[in-house]
């Protein structure tokens, strides 16, 4: 019944979070149908970092997501307001999941999330920022994630605004390079982002040292975009 749909692990996660992870998209259409009737409960299930499944899915690009993300968002069809509210949603970090899928280079599931959003709730989300004052463009520049990029300014994306250490994004991404460093979006998987300031790292450049990445003792998953 419904009640195990929204039970929750040590970390929060729900059975549509693992469904998620697992690429399960059978699995995440039959838990749907227990919220068609309340759409509006999807954006208070969220884990210990904030993360809803919509962030989940953002962290875990595949072409498959596209699927998966369309199903998510097809809940609210006859609830559009209530659907710009659960992509507009942040994680601990001030992260919707359009920034994620951003960071992550997930070009056509950022447009998927965009396509599906009124022009106004479009606009917010786009200039939306992050705890460090970043927008989801800041965060396609920093992965070097250009089609995520490309997908963000056809949307209306601003160029200019400017983070807390008044960087543009590009301007973002060229003080990491310059630093020999590569920026990295932790995934949470469980750990905790206040661990690393921002829920990210920053790691030498294979050739300058080169590092491996690990949280509390358990090594994170993830990607770089090299677009």
């Amino acid at each position: 019944g419904r009640a195990a749909v929204v039970c929750r692990d040590h970390d929060g996660q729900t059975p549509l979070h693992y469904a998620v992870r697992n690429r399960a998209v059978d699995t995440l259409t039959v838990l749907l149908t227990y919220f068609r009737d309340e759409p509006a409960s999807l954006i208070s299930l969220f884990d210990s970092l904030g993360r809803t499944v919509l962030h989940e899915l953002a962290l875990h690009v595949d072409p498959v997501d596209t699927a998966m993300v369309t199903a998510l968002l097809d809940i609210f069809a006859r609830a559009p307001a209530i659907r710009g509210e659960f992509l507009a949603a942040v994680d601990s970090d001030g992260r919707s999941a359009i920034w994620l899928a951003s960071a992550m280079g997930g070009a056509a599931t950022v447009k998927v999330m965009l396509e599906s959003c009124s022009a106004d709730d479009r606009a917010a989300i786009l200039a939306a920022r992050d705890f460090l004052g970043r927008t989801p463009l800041h965060a396609a520049a920093l992965g070097h994630a250009s089609k995520a990029r490309r997908a963000l300014l056809a949307a209306g994306a601003s160029e200019d605004v400017l983070d807390v250490f008044s960087a543009t994004p590009a301007e973002a991404a060229r003080m990491h390079e310059e630093a020999g460093t590569i920026w990295i979006p932790l995934l949470g998987d469980g750990a905790s982002s206040a661990a690393m300031p921002g829920g990210t790292l920053a790691v030498p450049y294979a050739g300058s040292g080169g590092s491996s990445v690990s949280s509390g003792g358990s090594t994170s998953s993830m990607r770089i975009e090299t677009e």
